[in-house]
């Protein structure tokens, strides 16, 4: 038995994950689409990861809205041309309520890309229906942040 401060390390049973490099971009220009198939944002980063076993978590963050009633808007993130929600989305913004609405939309995923090679992580928007979907309303600035994971 010992104190917490003579512990140093944990044992090495317990695997831990080392951080290798973190990227982050921002962007502050509102965006807007009537599409209601998924198109790309101009948030957007690339990472090219050390080993193929690396993971990525990619976290994104961002003001988001819609302005038709009952016609949310949607996002997801996608890696090259993979939609890493599986063709759902991530998050519903404001689906199904009345008029213009916007609020914080947080998106986080731990991706395995298992390559080496420059790989691109796109946050992509949607409207559920009619009217239009937006981001980075009202002179907000969305971020994405990507971290390579030792695995």
């Amino acid at each position: 038995n010992n104190t917490i401060s003579a512990i140093t390390a944990l044992p090495a049973a317990i695997p831990t994950g080392k951080i290798l490099q973190t990227l982050q971009m921002t962007e502050g220009t509102q965006a807007s689409s009537t599409s209601t198939s998924f198109v790309d944002t101009s948030l957007t980063l690339a990472i090219t990861p050390s080993a193929t076993s690396s993971k990525i978590l990619v976290f994104a963050s961002f003001t988001g809205g819609n302005n038709t009633s009952g016609a949310g808007g949607k996002y997801t993130i996608e890696r090259g041309s993979t939609d890493l929600s599986g063709g759902n989305s991530f998050n519903n913004n404001n689906d199904n309520c009345s008029g213009y609405h916007h609020n914080n939309v947080m998106m986080s995923y731990l991706d395995s890309p298992s390559t080496t090679s420059a790989t691109t992580y796109t946050v992509q928007m949607k409207a559920s229906s009619s009217g239009s979907v937006f981001m980075n309303t009202n002179s907000t600035l969305g971020v994405l942040i990507l971290q390579e994971i030792a695995a």
